[in-house]
C-alpha cells in the first residue's frame, strides 16, 4: 500500500485501518508506505527507513518516534533540519500591505484589512486556522484571485502593485508555488521538462522561437539546483515523487528570478527528508536578497524557517510576531483569538 490514506476522510482512513486488521489476521503480509509516521505506529510491526535508494535505519514500529525517523530519513539530527539563516533588510522592503480587501466570493474567506510587509532576504509566515484568509491573500498577490481588490493599497519594490493576471504578476517579478500541486501546479502527464520552463518560455525565445537546447539547460539546471531525483527530463512529472514535484514546481518559479515569492504549504505532503532540503533552498534564496511570503498551517515550520510571522484571522491581520521571540503555542493561541 502506497499513501493509501492521502485522499481519504478520517473515517475512511479508520475503515482502512479496519480492514488492514482483518487482512493481518487473515495472514496476508502487508508493505505500507507512508510519510505519516502515526500510521506506520498504528500498523506495522516493523518500519525501514530508506534515503536516496539505501535503507538507512529500522525500528520497531510501535517504538519509533517521529524524531528518530526525521533523523534517519534526513541524516542529521532532526534540530538541524531548519537551517535557514536569513539576514533581512531592516530598511528595504519588497512588499507593503496596507489594508488590503477583496471583495468576497462564496466559500471564501477574501482578505477585509490584511496589512504586512516583507524585506529584502527576509522570510515571513503567514499562520491561521482554516478559513483565516492565507491562501486567498496570496492569490489576491499573484492576481489569480477570483475576487477584485476594493480596498488597500500594495506597493512592490515602492511603486504602486496590483496584478491583474498571473502574467502580469510573473512579468513584476512575483512568483507563486500553490498548495495543490497537482491540480494547480503541474501538469501531470507532460514532462519534467515541459513543466519546469513553463513559465519561461518567453525568456528562452528568441525571434519567436524557443531552442530545445535552452529548454533543456534551464530545466537540467533547476533540477540539479533542487535536487530533483528523475531518470531523465523527458519522464512524466506524475511518474516522480510527492516532494520531486513540489521541487519541480519551486525550481520554474526560482527560475523566472522572481524578487517577491509566494508560497502556499510548500511542504504539504511531502516527506521529511524533502522537507528539509526545501528548507535549505529557501534559506539560500533568502540569502540572495529575495522576500519570501509563506503560508503554512504547521507551527513548527513556521517558527523554524520564518523571520517573522503574521497571524490571519476572519481575513484580517490579528498578530505579529518575531520567532526568535514566539513560539508555536503563541502562534496557535493568537490564530485562534486567545493572545491578551
Amino acid at each position: 500500500m502506497d499513501e493509501p490514506t492521502s485522499a481519504l476522510s478520517p473515517r475512511e482512513v479508520e475503515r482502512l485501518f479496519a480492514v488492514i486488521d482483518q487482512l493481518r489476521t487473515a495472514g496476508v503480509a502487508l508493505v505500507y508506505i507512508s510519510h505519516r509516521m502515526e500510521e506506520i505506529g498504528r500498523v506495522a510491526d516493523r518500519a525501514t527507513v530508506l534515503r536516496n535508494g539505501e535503507v538507512v535505519a529500522e525500528f520497531a514500529a510501535r517504538e519509533l518516534t517521529a524524531s528518530q525517523v526525521a533523523e534517519a530519513m534526513v541524516g542529521r539530527p532532526v534540530q538541524q533540519m531548519f537551517t535557514t539563516e536569513t539576514r533581512p533588510s531592516e530598511d528595504e522592503h519588497v512588499l507593503m500591505v496596507d489594508e488590503l480587501v477583496v471583495t468576497p466570493k462564496a466559500g471564501r474567506r477574501e482578505p477585509a484589512g490584511i496589512s504586512l510587509s516583507v524585506g529584502a532576504g527576509e522570510i515571513v509566515g503567514v499562520a491561521g486556522l482554516l478559513g483565516s484568509g492565507r491562501t486567498e491573500l496570496l492569490e489576491a498577490l499573484y492576481g489569480a484571485s477570483p475576487g477584485t481588490i476594493t480596498g488597500g493599497r500594495i506597493q512592490l519594490n515602492g511603486k504602486e502593485y496590483r496584478p491583474r493576471s498571473p502574467r502580469d504578476a510573473l512579468r513584476n517579478g512575483v512568483a507563486f508555488v500553490p498548495e495543490d500541486r497537482r491540480i494547480s501546479g503541474l501538469s501531470l502527464d507532460h514532462s519534467v521538462l515541459a513543466n519546469t520552463v513553463l513559465s519561461v518560455v518567453d525568456a528562452l525565445a528568441r525571434f519567436g522561437v524557443v531552442a530545445a537546447g535552452r529548454e533543456r539547460e534551464a530545466a537540467h539546471n533547476a533540477a540539479a539546483q533542487l535536487g530533483v531525483k528523475l531518470r531523465t527530463l523527458a519522464d512524466p512529472v506524475g511518474a516522480l515523487s510527492g516532494g520531486n514535484q513540489q521541487k519541480v514546481v519551486l525550481g520554474r518559479a526560482l527560475l523566472t528570478k522572481p524578487q517577491l515569492l509566494l508560497l502556499d504549504e510548500p511542504t504539504r505532503g511531502v516527506d521529511v527528508g524533502a522537507k528539509a532540503e526545501i528548507y535549505r533552498i529557501l534559506g539560500e534564496v533568502a540569502q540572495t536578497g529575495v522576500g519570501i511570503l509563506l503560508a503554512s498551517s504547521e507551527p513548527a515550520e513556521l517558527v523554524g524557517v520564518c523571520d517573522r510571522v503574521v497571524v490571519l484571522r476572519g481575513g484580517k491581520t490579528a498578530h505579529e510576531f518575531d520567532t526568535a521571540l514566539a513560539g508555536e503555542g503563541e502562534l496557535l493561541a493568537a490564530s485562534m483569538g486567545d493572545v491578551r
